[in-house]
């Protein structure tokens, strides 16, 4: 034998189901904001830029950089000058390496190479090259006779808020 609801009881059956939807949706977000709160932040992928990639894009020897073979006294030279505007006027990093002489001892010869070095950064850092985009090494003489090395380095994948 099958009830026959009446209207009334339909319509109280319909709202229970409703209400127990809306609880069981109340529910599902319930659960979910807790399960995102106990997992670990993502919050850094989502806003993560790119490392800047240095890309090696050309390479020069600077034979006269200094005033002679045992000095660090800088020349008034172009090829110097020639980089330095190259550093302040685009995006680009450089690797200096200078050089010591073959002509001394190994402790003279290093001496030497850092007085060059600190020479060489002075004058950077007075012609307004900004800090990051030198970086200044020092290293054995080449087989060639160039004073310094300088290897220029164009920085791609920067995201443009950095």
């Amino acid at each position: 034998m099958k009830r026959d609801l009446t209207p009334d009881r339909r319509i109280l059956k319909a709202f229970y189901t409703q209400y127990v939807a809306v609880l069981l949706i109340l529910l599902v977000f319930s659960v979910g904001i807790v399960a995102r709160k106990s997992q670990p932040s993502n919050e850094g992928a989502l806003v993560h830029t790119r490392e800047p990639i240095e890309v090696q894009i050309g390479e020069i020897e600077l034979k006269e950089l200094f005033a002679h073979e045992r000095s660090a006294q800088l020349k008034d030279g172009r090829e110097l000058e020639a980089v330095l505007e190259i550093l302040r006027n685009h995006d680009v990093k450089a690797t200096l390496t200078v050089y010591a002489t073959s002509q001394l001892n190994v402790s003279e010869s290093f001496r030497l190479a850092v007085l060059r070095a600190r020479a060489l950064h002075a004058h950077v850092l007075a012609a307004r090259v900004p800090v990051h985009a030198v970086r200044l090494l020092t290293a054995a003489a080449p087989a060639s006779k160039a004073h310094a090395k300088v290897s220029f380095e164009s920085m791609e994948g920067r995201d443009e808020r950095s």
